[in-house]
């Protein structure tokens, strides 16, 4: 029981050298006094330990005050301790104390150095360089231990490279000359490739342009300036979206629904409104954190309005969705158009932007079997009242 009771009191003395070690810079006037507890705490338990630490803060707060007397003291008396615990680590951190406190006296106008200061410095001094010329001793000898093991296995390993590097030297020369001829080949296509998507995506339809134009010249000749004024606005600003887009492998998909519908809002007007249009993506898509490569979608819209409701003076209707299955991105575009036919130039140009989408799937994906479901939709008699296409985006997903 009396055993538990010092070792109580013991912890009191080292809680209250800590509580100063926390406050000694911002309030060490209080620090001193906690410390000054502690001194006689640990004075009376003849608890060394923590008198040792105590002495340690006391020596290095009075020296910091420039109260150099009472800090050698302090430093003193718990180097005394730390030598008799023999501790090892706070015999150096006194020696260091006292090195700065001679310092810092030294260069102090209103104190002297005296004879015992002067040889305790030189003390300090010598056993530094004792423990600094030992530390370079030790390390030259492991230098030059170091130095004839790298020597001895740099010629081993040079024996067995020389034979490596022959065995090698064969095989690279037989495949160099084809592997440089494929990377090439590759890097060709790679880059024709981009070259080509990018043309593409920053080319608009012709027809189209001198169209809108036409339009946007007739509404002024008919007076319809507002009408104009948007036709022009729309018309610009989906001239900036694909230019900017050209410029990016991937856009989010918020963009991307945006780009699409300032596309189809500008061909309703060329159309003079002949058909209606939804687009949506569905609630568990955040469409600003999902991003896809842009205008995949573009030529299968143009198709839908261009061929699929040809023919249709009213009541046209695009559905387009994005949705997620599998945790894959699709998307799907139908229309109550003629769907499918034979017709040659039709089937051409349908097959054309197939094959175009197909070719940029296969650069994102890496995989040359893309598969783009075509089909005609059909009523309950099997006739032909549209057409639907469905295949998978490849996408980024970004918080």
């Amino acid at each position: 029981m009396l055993k538990e009771h010092f070792e109580i009191d013991n912890q009191r003395v080292d809680l209250l050298n800590t509580i100063a070690g926390k406050i000694n810079l911002t309030d060490p006037a209080k620090a001193i006094k906690l410390l000054k507890e502690s001194e006689a705490l640990a004075e009376k338990l003849q608890y060394n330990k923590g008198k040792m630490d105590c002495y340690l803060q006391l020596g290095r707060l009075y020296n910091a005050g420039e109260q150099y007397k009472t800090a050698i003291h302090y430093a003193a008396q718990g180097s005394i301790i730390a030598k008799d615990l023999k501790l090892t680590d706070y015999k150096r951190a006194f020696f260091l104390l006292l090195t700065e406190i001679y310092y810092d006296k030294n260069n102090s106008l209103d104190e002297k150095i005296s004879v015992k200061d002067f040889q305790a410095e030189i003390k300090y001094k010598a056993f530094l360089k004792d423990s600094l010329n030992q530390s370079r001793e030790k390390a030259s000898s492991l230098k030059k231990v170091i130095e004839n093991q790298k020597s001895e296995l740099l010629i081993s390993r040079l024996l067995v490279f020389l034979g490596i590097i022959t065995f090698l030297g064969l095989i690279l020369l037989a495949v160099y000359i084809s592997t440089v001829i494929k990377s090439r080949k590759i890097k060709m296509e790679n880059k024709q490739l981009l070259t080509e998507q990018k043309l593409r995506r920053s080319q608009m339809n012709p027809h189209f342009i001198f169209n809108s134009i036409q339009n946007i010249r007739s509404l002024i000749n008919d007076k319809e300036e507002a009408k104009a004024v948007d036709y022009l606005n729309r018309f610009s600003k989906l001239t900036r979206q694909i230019l900017e887009s050209s410029h990016e492998n991937y856009t989010s998909l918020t963009e991307e629904v945006e780009l699409i519908e300032n596309y189809i809002n500008l061909q309703q007007l060329l159309y003079n409104k002949s058909f209606n249009y939804t687009i949506k993506a569905e609630d568990t898509i955040n469409t600003d954190s999902i991003f896809l490569p842009p205008m995949l979608t573009q030529p299968f819209i143009e198709n839908a309005i261009k061929h699929g409701l040809n023919g249709k003076s009213a009541d046209g209707m695009i559905a387009i969705k994005f949705y997620l299955k599998d945790r894959k991105l699709f998307f799907e575009i139908s229309d109550n158009g003629s769907g499918f036919s034979n017709d040659k130039k039709a089937t051409h140009h349908k097959s054309l932007a197939t094959a175009i989408t197909k070719e940029r799937l296969a650069h994102y994906t890496k995989n040359r079997d893309v598969i783009l479901q075509t089909q005609n939709i059909l009523d309950l008699n099997k006739n032909i009242i549209g057409a639907k296409v469905i295949f998978e985006i490849p996408y980024i997903y970004e918080n």
